[in-house]
């Protein structure tokens, strides 16, 4: 599995894409960005020199250096960065965009690993042209998840895909 150092333009075209989308800027996180697999970027913060990272993802088979923390999914041909369940903890103070606040019914559903329909009275404040939200329950953020709007009986539907990994999934809450 091929595995990428971000130079300095792609990650200045990835904080452009996580500041209009989430408002998350690139001075909050100074680690190095790894792109590997497919279309998934990892967050790292060692003390391993990018020089030295480099020489040894091209020796080894390396695919688990640092944190995953994006997938970048395509919308309409544009590949935009959805955060991944532990990026949401860990981005919790820096995300500013884009989140909606659950019911305490809504938030378990979530955290089951279903897929959440809710009246789009609810999500006032998300842009619909992102297709990307984070979730919210009390003062936590739970997820992130990719959303599309339906009509149905002449309301506005927001539905909401989970992407909460199975080990982290809970009948609790």
């Amino acid at each position: 599995m091929k595995t990428k150092i971000l130079n300095t333009r792609e990650r200045k075209q990835l904080f452009e894409k996580l500041s209009k989308i989430y408002g998350i800027t690139a001075n909050e996180m100074k680690g190095m960005f790894i792109e590997s697999g497919k279309r998934k970027i990892r967050y790292f913060t060692g003390s391993l020199p990018r020089e030295e990272l480099a020489g040894l993802a091209q020796e080894l088979n390396i695919d688990t250096i640092g944190m995953y923390i994006i997938a970048l999914e395509n919308f309409h041909g544009e590949l935009r960065p959805r955060l991944s369940f532990d990026a949401v903890s860990l981005l919790r103070n820096k995300i500013k965009k884009q989140v909606i606040e659950l019911d305490e019914k809504q938030a378990k559903k979530w955290l089951k690993g279903e897929s959440l329909i809710i009246e789009m009275t609810k999500a006032q404040g998300i842009d619909e042209n992102v297709g990307l939200l984070v979730l919210k329950y009390k003062n936590d953020l739970i997820g992130c998840g990719k959303f599309s709007i339906q009509e149905k009986d002449g309301k506005k539907l927001v539905k909401i895909t989970n992407f909460v990994p199975k080990q982290v999934r809970s009948t609790l809450l």
